[in-house]
């Protein structure tokens, strides 16, 4: 049998941190000042950017980012977030030192002392290549699928514009009977509910009909170049008096430079607009909402 040793003081502990950041080949950890200088870089950083210790201490830690997320200033954004948000989790390109890229899954960790005082950011990452490469043949895989139940989504459409003819000649019959001198409140009441029933029928039938479209490649978008960031500062303004009401906080923490996509803009409101509707809506009153943007190659996240 094995002797155990016992694990006693905050030097023990400390000791087992320090081994096993080094002895973690597969995770990279990385330790940065305030100002996001690299001030430790373990071995399995090493072994991920095929950069000695000694070459990465002193430099900033935009080093391991592609040359377009230094230019959109994304090192500097997820040190932002993290210092709001306690940790940054992102899923991105890095370089390694002969200008190879590999795809990985990290996060920065805010560091603060016991007061609450900002002392450094801890970065862990893994390279994720190989994850990535799987999940974009599943997305290939998932494409082929969709195509070939094209058939039953036209039929779905199909469906539902009979639906939708059901309810219009529904809607007419009750404003026939109304009109024929039916007076009772009681009666009124009834039919002011099944009118109300009736509308938001339409409204669900819609969202089907526009659901169908899209999958049958019938949806008509007005593609535009959009800057995100104009965007949600709308879809947040139009929520903002809502947020005030219920004395909630909400953030805005997005690149300086502009992060422009092809997208239908008015279709890009609808969806911002239900997101911070929901996020107001479920967050405690008093609560925060982060409206967070950034590129993850070739995509931009919200």
């Amino acid at each position: 049998m094995l002797e155990s040793t016992a694990i006693s003081t905050p030097a023990d502990v400390g000791r087992l941190l320090s081994a096993l950041a080094e002895q973690a080949r597969e995770y990279a950890v990385i330790l940065m000042d305030p100002d996001g200088r690299i001030v430790w870089w373990n071995t399995g950083a090493e072994h991920i950017f095929d950069t000695p210790r000694s070459a990465a201490i002193g430099e900033h830690a935009s080093m391991i980012f592609t040359p377009d997320d230094i230019q959109r200033g994304i090192a500097e954004l997820e040190m932002r977030i993290a210092a709001h948000d306690a940790t940054a989790q992102d899923d991105r390109w890095h370089v390694r030192a002969d200008g190879s890229r590999f795809w990985s899954s990290g996060a920065l960790i805010a560091l603060r002392n016991g007061s609450g005082e900002l002392i450094g950011f801890g970065k862990l990452l893994r390279n994720r290549t190989k994850l990535k490469e799987q999940i974009e043949r599943m997305r290939e895989e998932a494409r082929v699928a969709r195509e070939s139940e094209e058939s039953q989504k036209v039929g779905i459409a199909t469906l539902s514009h009979e639906l939708r003819n059901v309810l219009g000649a529904f809607v007419q019959g009750l404003k026939l009977l109304r009109s024929q001198g039916a007076s009772l409140e009681r009666r009124s009441e009834l039919l002011d509910m099944l009118e109300r029933q009736t509308s938001l029928v339409h409204r669900l039938t819609e969202d089907l009909l526009d659901i169908s479209r899209l999958a049958t490649g019938k949806m008509h978008l007005k593609l535009a170049e959009v800057e995100l960031q104009d965007s949600l500062r709308r879809a947040a303004a139009n929520v903002a008096e809502r947020a005030k009401e219920r004395r909630m906080q909400m953030d805005l923490l997005m690149p300086p430079g502009p992060i422009v996509v092809r997208a239908d803009a008015a279709r890009l409101q609808q969806v911002f607009g239900n997101l911070l509707d929901n996020a107001i809506k479920y967050t405690p009153a008093g609560g925060r909402v982060w409206v967070k943007l950034t590129i993850q190659d070739p995509e931009a996240v919200v």
